[in-house]
């Protein structure tokens, strides 16, 4: 079953200093798997070592995971100002500001997100911090991964149900191939009477070999067994367990090359109907495609 790659997921924790611990993993389509990371100062050494937690959980998509204490990334982390640093660097903005006549205020705001400006202190239980971050991740992206699956779920049934659409004007262009061939035929042989042509021996020889040109010219027959095929195949997509949206693309793509090929080999009034409707529910299933895992 295919599975979407937006979902959300969010895991808390009451610590003994009674501070809440929350992890937030937040998912949306990608090309390839990205994992990005918000940690506490202290936590951002521990990195590398979250993200293949997460890639048990999802093979494909753009990552964010933000782990916070009581909203905020660093509360709960003893810092220390940097008193000293903080008034250079007040100094020296100001300086600045007045050498570039600027009118916009220096605020404190932007002096303590200057590398420096704040302390962080080490709590003693560091490694038992990081292995309670670790199990509100594994948590969080349980919940993401349920979601993207539910999801997952409704795009499986609204694409099943337009490939069955596909295979209906499938079957309505089956069935009006043969009849264009005809009227195609019938409209040669009104051409040469219209020319007033006998038709001798040799103008038959020649009217045969009109004809049995443009029967090869108009001979889809290839196109709508591949056509038929893909779609058969589109929909075994929809029963595996493994990441097909990359294939599930490529698949649309031949799909799409199929029924362009019938519509302009048929030159017909109601194939060409039946195609603009097709095409239609192809960028469709495209657009539901480009968030499948």
């Amino acid at each position: 079953m295919p599975v979407s790659m937006t979902g959300f997921g969010r895991a808390t924790l009451l610590m003994e200093n009674n501070q809440q611990m929350t992890v937030e993993v937040k998912t949306v389509n990608h090309r390839f798997l990205e994992i990005s990371t918000k940690l506490p100062h202290i936590l951002q050494f521990f990195e590398l070592e979250l993200k293949p937690l997460v890639k048990n959980y999802f093979s494909r998509g753009r990552i964010n995971i933000r782990v916070s204490v009581d909203g905020n990334d660093e509360s709960g982390i003893s810092g220390r100002l940097n008193h000293n640093l903080i008034v250079k660097i007040y100094q020296d903005l100001t300086a600045v500001k007045q050498k570039l006549n600027l009118d916009e205020p220096v605020k404190l705001q932007h002096i303590i997100q200057i590398p420096g400006a704040i302390s962080y202190q080490e709590p003693d239980d560091i490694e038992q911090l990081f292995n309670q971050v670790k199990i509100l991740v594994k948590e969080a992206s349980e919940k993401a991964y349920g979601m993207r699956k539910a999801e997952g779920q409704e795009i499986s049934r609204d694409i099943e149900n337009k490939i069955n659409q596909l295979k209906e004007y499938l079957h309505k262009i089956r069935e009006l191939y043969p009849q264009s061939v005809i009227q195609k035929k019938q409209k040669i042989r009104q051409m040469f009477t219209d020319l007033g042509k006998q038709i001798d021996s040799e103008t038959q020889i020649r009217l045969h070999q009109e004809l049995t040109l443009l029967a090869d010219k108009l001979n889809i027959e290839e196109e709508l067994v591949r056509l038929d095929s893909h779609l058969d195949c589109f929909n075994k997509f929809l029963s595996s367990t493994s990441p097909i949206g990359k294939s599930m693309d490529f698949l649309l793509q031949e799909i799409l090359r199929e029924v362009n090929t019938i519509a302009s080999k048929s030159q017909h009034a109601e194939i060409s109907q039946q195609v603009v409707v097709m095409k239609d529910l192809i960028e469709s299933i495209r657009e539901q495609v480009q968030n499948i895992e």
